[in-house]
Formats: structure tokens, sequence, C-alpha cells
């Protein structure tokens, strides 16, 4: 129950989009990438997507667990 593939698409796709649209879309964020380098810029997108995917997969799975506990049948 714990691996999945298809929530781990979900958390993937997930993540991708709330780190880009956080880091190109966000004034704050976009002035802080700007200043630099390209390779600081690539390694910061890279660590922001796994931690991103990290917490995204592991609420997905918390749910899941939920949801299965409460919705389950009573045999």
């Amino acid at each position: 129950m714990f691996l999945s593939i298809k929530r781990s698409w979900w958390s993937l796709g997930l993540s991708v989009i709330i780190v880009i649209y956080s880091m190109n879309f966000v004034p704050r964020n976009v002035a802080i990438m700007a200043e630099r380098t390209l390779a600081r810029q690539i390694f910061n997108y890279a660590i922001n997507i796994i931690l991103f995917f990290i917490v995204i997969y592991l609420l997905l799975s918390l749910f899941t667990w939920v949801y299965k506990k409460i919705f389950s049948r009573k045999k």
C-alpha cells in the first residue's frame, strides 16, 4: 500500500507545477533566482522538486491510509 506508481506520478507532476510556479511567478523568488548562477539555479530547482515530491507523496499516502481506515469494510 505504501509504494504506488500512480501516486508517485501525481506527486511528481504536482511538485513540478508548484516549484515552477513558486520560482517563476512569485516576485520575491524571481529576484532571488535572478542573482544566482545557472548551475545554482538548476541545483535549487532539483532540490525543491525532490523535497516537494517527498512531502506530497507522504501526504497522499497519509490521505490514502486514512481513507482506507475510515471506509474499509468490516468483516
